[in-house]
């Protein structure tokens, strides 16, 4: 682990009693150092606070103002500096008199993004909420020490022009196709603006350009027509791996019972219901599902419920079982409690362990397909096809509404060929009928 205290620098010394050092991934924080003259380094303040942080408020005159605050942590640094302590406190953000103290600028976007963060961003899912804050942190900064009034097209092609150059310095270009993501999330805040405090005098400074602007470059196609065969061929490359049969075992349920990955890594033995004297009769509860948080260093969380549950007893999906699954999961049966799929310390196994071990099995398959979110497309594929049924379609994947189910069921590439075929064999039947006979 590496020492946080900051070693000597004859360069930065210069006699200085106090220095400050950037932060990475942060806007305007430093972080504060003093000199420790028995240690010959500089070290935290013993007393005081380490993090100092800068933000720009409005004046009375409608100008701008630095102001700067230190903090003991990092986290509280962030929340003054983007004006979410009413948030964070759970309560109501004061709505600025535009009459009073901001006479033509109106809320600054931060004071927007406050009661926007207490009001909606704190009702979505934790990873949506993270990946929204992150947008704030790293992408958003100087727009939310702005006036939502000062906002104009000008404004946001400035801004999404700094991002771009951003990216290019960074060497994430090539990584980063669109910033169409944080677009989206003003444009919603930007709308909340609009919804909830009634603005007559304010106009949303979005234009279609943005949307066009935002996009760097195309970003690759997503391979997600995974076929029963290609499965297959998957599934023999993925058991030839590390802990082969777990991850065998868990693909053939996820697969054939289209699940999402949080939802098959989540089952337990209690779970199960399997009827060995009718297999066909067996069933599984998904009950529960595993949240993969994206911030480092975060361990899964196991929670009630499967993933875009309403609550209540629609927390809980009664499926059958497939003869693939039942084969699959009657070799790792036993009987007792606990997860079926797990670490050697009966702990959930994180995503990037699930994620390693599929993508090295589709690359030595041969297959252009990753992650583990292309077996949930296939396993849905495969139903649909088989029954044409959108109805079963949407049962089987749990889903609300008919929109998220054709976004998964996809017909074969064959379906047209196949249609064809049976016009043919229709148009014979007709052709050798008695009557067409007697005719001829």
């Amino acid at each position: 682990m590496k020492s946080s205290r900051h070693k000597f620098n004859a360069k930065m010394y210069q006699g200085r009693a106090r220095i400050y050092t950037k932060i990475p991934g942060t806007v305007n924080i430093q972080r504060i150092w003093v000199w420790d003259e028995s240690r010959l380094e500089y070290v935290p303040p013993v007393r005081g606070n380490a993090f100092e942080a800068m933000r720009y408020d409005v004046t009375t005159e409608g100008g701008r103002k630095r102001v700067r605050q230190s903090f003991s942590t990092l986290d509280e640094a962030r929340i003054w500096q983007n004006r979410i302590e009413a948030a964070v406190n759970n309560q109501p953000v004061p709505e600025r008199d535009s009459s009073s103290d901001v006479p033509t600028g109106g809320p600054l976007l931060g004071d927007v993004y406050a009661e926007y963060h207490r009001r909606k961003l704190m009702k979505l899912s934790v990873n949506t909420r993270l990946k929204y804050e992150q947008y704030v942190r790293l992408h958003m900064q100087d727009l939310l020490q702005r006036p939502i009034r000062s906002l104009t097209p000008h404004t946001i092609d400035e801004w999404l022009d700094r991002l771009t150059r951003k990216a290019t310095r960074s060497g994430a270009s090539h990584r980063r196709f669109s910033f169409d993501h944080e677009l989206t999330f003003l444009s919603g805040l930007i709308n909340y603006y609009i919804e909830y405090f009634e603005d007559p005098v304010f106009r949303s400074p979005l234009r279609k350009r943005h949307r066009q602007d935002a996009v760097l470059a195309k970003a690759p196609p997503k391979h997600r027509d995974l076929t029963e065969g290609e499965f297959k061929k998957f599934l023999n490359e993925l058991a030839k791996g590390h802990q082969g049969e777990m991850f065998s075992c868990m693909a053939t349920v996820q697969f054939y019972q289209a699940l999402r990955i949080s939802e098959v890594a989540a089952l337990h033995f209690e779970d199960l219901n399997l009827n060995w004297k009718t297999p066909e009769d067996s069933t599984l509860r998904i009950c529960r599902h595993i949240v993969y948080l994206r911030s480092k260093g975060s361990k899964p969380v196991l929670m009630a419920g499967f993933k875009n549950a309403s609550g209540g007893l629609n927390s809980v999906r009664e499926q059958p079982v497939f003869q693939q699954s039942f084969e699959a999961l009657k070799g790792v049966f036993r009987i007792g409690t606990g997860l079926i799929f797990c670490s050697s310390k009966g702990l959930p196994l994180t995503y990037r362990q699930i994620q390693s071990a599929y993508d090295d099995a589709f690359r030595r398959a041969g297959l252009p397909y990753s992650g583990t979110h292309v077996l949930r497309h296939g396993g849905c594929r495969r139903v649909y096809n088989a029954t044409k049924d959108l109805a079963v379609a949407q049962m089987l994947l749990g889903n609300a509404d008919l929109d998220s189910t054709l976004v998964y069921a996809k017909r074969d590439k064959s379906a047209v060929h196949d249609f064809a075929k049976l016009s043919w064999v229709h148009d014979r039947a007709e052709t050798s009928s008695p009557q067409q006979a007697e005719r001829n």
